[in-house]
């Protein structure tokens, strides 16, 4: 694409922007996973990093999949155009942000997040990667709120590169809950099956056992 400026004292050469490919770029952990169907573990919040070495070193001994710790998510994201990669956190927090949920609510429903509780999702995603941010970040209550695991999956697989091979796996300190058509009641889910597998807390804030979360998502990477 050219830009013909013609504003006086401008030099009327084209200027030519590079073109950006649509495809999203792929990670190193990608790369392995195409190789040796290896499973990346993204963090995300407050998880704790040595948690997710244990989980991969669990699950890399008793399935017999490759499974790595990439880090912090934002971080480990593959570092493209600053603008594009923007964008995708901006829309991921805005799926975020629209997947909260009360926990004594009486019924599912599809919400329209404020402004505020996107830009407080968005500083939370980026937390760890300036002060700025850091500085804005702030949780839900966990007693109050959790987080549709659905929709927080959606978000995060429309963040996270492409996987070749096993699913990726993300690690959130969010506590997640699934709508229960049974009891019409929201149910803490702290596995959720799919690409990504996300592991979150229960919808209390508590943390589930490290074996019974190891077997949910060793479970989930066979579906």
């Amino acid at each position: 694409m050219a830009a013909n400026p013609k504003r006086k004292g401008m030099s009327t050469l084209p200027v030519y922007l590079p073109k950006v490919s649509a495809k999203r770029a792929k990670s190193t952990g990608d790369e392995e996973a195409g190789k040796g169907q290896a499973s990346s573990i993204y963090v995300d919040g407050g998880f704790d990093p040595a948690v997710a070495e244990s989980l991969a070193a669990d699950l890399s001994k008793s399935s017999g999949l490759k499974v790595i710790v990439v880090g912090e998510m934002i971080s480990s994201l593959p570092r493209g155009p600053q603008l594009i990669l923007r964008h995708a956190v901006a829309e991921a927090a805005r799926g975020i942000a629209g997947a909260r949920v009360r926990i004594g609510e009486k019924a599912r429903r599809m919400r329209i997040p404020m402004r505020g509780e996107v830009d407080q999702e968005e500083s939370t995603l980026r937390a760890n990667t300036t002060l700025q941010y850091n500085e804005k970040a702030e949780w839900p209550a966990a007693s109050e709120y959790a987080y549709d695991g659905a929709l927080v999956q959606e978000a995060f697989h429309g963040l996270l590169p492409e996987s070749d091979g096993a699913p990726h796996i993300v690690a959130t300190s969010r506590a997640l809950a699934t709508w229960d058509e049974g009891t019409n009641k929201w149910v803490s889910q702290t596995v959720v099956p799919g690409n990504p597998v996300v592991v979150g807390l229960a919808a209390d804030g508590s943390r589930a056992d490290a074996e019974a979360v190891a077997e949910g998502v060793r479970e989930a990477l066979k579906q």
